[in-house]
């Protein structure tokens, strides 16, 4: 499967600059209440946004009782996955730094990601594991270890 550089490539790495932010946000919100606190915190303020958005869709037509319970059930899922991560990285940043952080999160997003190509999870075309794909792995591990801050 060649993939070429394109402006989902653009979206993505524009994405990922704009979690660098967030996490530095998530960070210092933590420092005051704590990385549960932010967490939820941090969710109850998207739900506020996020629930009259639903409602004018719902009223739109662009969301139905038909096509959104079979979701449901995976958005939960979702859901609690993202408030733990949320979580976990605001916990973390105080703790490693923004850069080390980032590559840290940005590392378990690709062994699992590794992980799910391999098994062809969620209807996606398999991608078998093979010797340059675990080499990046290991790449990105020296990685996040050359950008732990030292302890001086």
């Amino acid at each position: 499967m060649q993939q070429r550089f394109n402006l989902g490539v653009i979206v993505a790495a524009l994405s990922g600059g704009g979690f660098a932010i967030v996490t530095t946000i998530e960070g210092f919100i933590s420092r005051s209440v704590g990385a549960i606190g932010a967490s939820l915190i941090e969710h109850a303020v998207a739900a506020v946004i996020a629930v009259p958005a639903v409602v004018f869709l719902f009223m739109r037509g662009t969301l139905t009782l038909d096509n959104t319970k079979g979701i449901l059930p995976a958005s939960a899922v979702v859901a609690v996955l993202i408030l733990v991560a949320v979580a976990g990285v605001a916990y973390a940043m105080p703790r490693i730094g923004v850069a080390a952080g980032n590559m840290a999160m940005i590392l378990g997003q690709m062994v699992l990601a590794v992980l799910i190509d391999a098994i062809g999870m969620g209807g996606y075309e398999k991608v078998p594991f093979s010797l340059p794909r675990i080499a990046g792995l290991v790449l990105m591990v020296a990685g996040v270890y050359l950008v732990l801050p030292r302890q001086g």
